[in-house]
């Protein structure tokens, strides 16, 4: 097993034991107090951190396979896709004219 998927699966672990010690206190009543709530507090945000990372583990191979299907042009071909929506534009045409300098249009 990668590295990776040693420690998805021990994310997967503490976020599930610090979710348990969270309802233990709730259901015991400990919650009333000042000892018990700081430890809530401890148990929830310990589990926000492991399950963000959770979360950038599984948005990682996402973006990738995400990134690869534009860089491949399988998602926005203009070719196919987007052919009629822009005009077409001669070859000689300049973009210049866009950050405010003067240029020659041709159509």
């Amino acid at each position: 097993m990668s590295d990776r998927g040693s420690l998805f699966l021990f994310s997967l672990g503490v976020i599930l034991a610090y979710l348990a010690a969270a309802a233990w206190l709730i259901a015991t009543g400990q919650v009333a107090y000042i000892d018990g709530l700081f430890l809530l507090i401890c148990c929830l945000t310990l589990t926000m951190a492991f399950s963000l990372y959770v979360k950038y583990l599984i948005g990682l191979p996402l973006s990738s396979y995400s990134q690869e299907l534009v860089r491949g042009g399988r998602i926005c071909d203009v070719q196919h896709i987007g052919q009629n929506l822009l005009p077409h534009l001669p070859e000689n045409y300049s973009f210049a004219g866009m950050a405010g300098a003067r240029s020659t249009r041709v159509f």
